[in-house]
């Protein structure tokens, strides 16, 4: 199977990185086989922007079989700790619309501007196309924003849709590139932080990676 390992920066697959280098043959600059796969590491950017990007050219690497999408993300909820590793199964764009006076705020669909059910969307939501392959993870729902959540009153406003889970700057625009590729995809993200009001004393980079890595090395591993 040909597998885009996919993330915003290095730093997040590094690990990953290493153990291919060590364990791998390199098929190309870009390309290791590994197992029966060939994975492909894709660097995309931070945000949006870069991602959206990054992946309107993802056809230039031939046909896929799957899109691994991975890296570090908040959790909107205490039950999803520091360090714990989920799959996330459909994404939301946070904050892309208008705001209204009050300073509430109005998505793209609320405005007239996009139509909910019209590809890649189902009623308003990126689902991904699923994978022949299982992760064993608990599954959660995730949404998108363009500046992480750092004050009560921005994660109140954006905080809106009930049972989302996580908080990225990536994952729609990787949704809903898989989405309209029909490329089956798998979203993994490792918990750095609460989203809560801006305090990196209590966050845990170096945990949610050395996870997300261990995770990706096992998960390649056994399939």
């Amino acid at each position: 199977m040909k597998i885009v390992l996919v993330s915003a920066t290095v730093g997040e697959i590094q690990p990953v990185l290493t153990h291919l280098d060590q364990y791998a043959r390199t098929i190309s600059l870009s390309e290791y086989e590994y197992r029966q796969h060939c994975i492909i590491p894709f660097v995309t950017g931070v945000g949006s922007p870069a991602t959206a990007f990054a992946m309107g050219r993802f056809r230039n690497f031939g046909l896929d079989d799957l899109i691994l999408h991975v890296g570090i993300s908040g959790s909107y909820t205490p039950q999803i700790a520091l360090g714990s590793v989920v799959e996330v199964t459909e994404e939301r764009w946070a904050d892309l619309g208008a705001e209204n006076a009050d300073g509430s705020l109005i998505d793209l669909f609320e405005l007239g501007l996009a139509d909910p059910s019209q590809k890649p969307y189902k009623s308003g939501v990126l689902v991904n196309k699923k994978s022949s392959l299982k992760t064993g993870l608990v599954q959660v729902s995730g949404q998108t924003v363009n500046m992480a959540s750092g004050t009560s009153e921005t994660i109140r406003r954006v905080h809106r849709h009930r049972g989302i889970a996580v908080e990225s700057m990536e994952g729609a625009a990787v949704f809903y590139a898989a989405a309209m590729w029909d490329i089956p995809l798998i979203s993994v993200r490792a918990i750095s932080n609460l989203v809560a009001i801006r305090d990196k004393t209590k966050w845990n980079i170096p945990l949610a990676i050395r996870n997300l890595n261990e995770f990706i090395i096992n998960f390649l591993d056994r399939n």
